[in-house]
C-alpha cells in the first residue's frame, strides 16, 4: 500500500520555506471556522487541481492536524480521505510529488489569512 505522510510547520516564513526547499505552486487549505469534513473538502479540492494540472512538485499547506492525520492513516473509513488518497497515488504514479504539510493556524503566513484552498505561484 502507497505511504502518505505529511510534515509539522510551526511557522512558514521565508527561511523556513527555504529549508523546506518549497518550490513551485504551494496551496493553503482552511475550512475555518467549521473544522471536520469541511476541511477534508478543502483538502480534495487542493489535490485535484494538482492532479488535474502538469506541475510535478506541489505542496499544501493545511492548518487541520485532524483533517491529515485521517488522510494518511492507513485505517480510516472517510470516504473522502480514500478518496484523496486515491488521487496522491494516481500522481505519485505519474512520478510527479505533492507535499502535505500542516501549519499552525494562521501563523505568520499571509497567504493562509484568506486560503480557502487558494494557490500560490
Amino acid at each position: 500500500m502507497f505511504e502518505i505522510g505529511y510534515e509539522s510547520v510551526e511557522d512558514l516564513d521565508s527561511q523556513t520555506l527555504y529549508r523546506l526547499a518549497v518550490v513551485g505552486p504551494h496551496s493553503y487549505t482552511d475550512g475555518s471556522p467549521v473544522e471536520g469534513k469541511v476541511e477534508m473538502v478543502a483538502l480534495q479540492r487542493a489535490i485535484r487541481r494538482v492532479k488535474n494540472g502538469k506541475d510535478g512538485l506541489v505542496s499544501i499547506f493545511n492548518d487541520s492536524r485532524s483533517s491529515l492525520e485521517v488522510l494518511t492513516s492507513l485505517k480510516t473509513y472517510c470516504p473522502l480521505a480514500h478518496e484523496n488518497r486515491r488521487h496522491i497515488s494516481e500522481i505519485a504514479v505519474e512520478n510527479r510529488v505533492l507535499r502535505l504539510f500542516w501549519v499552525r493556524a494562521h501563523a505568520r503566513i499571509a497567504d493562509n489569512e484568506h486560503a480557502g484552498g487558494s494557490q500560490s505561484p
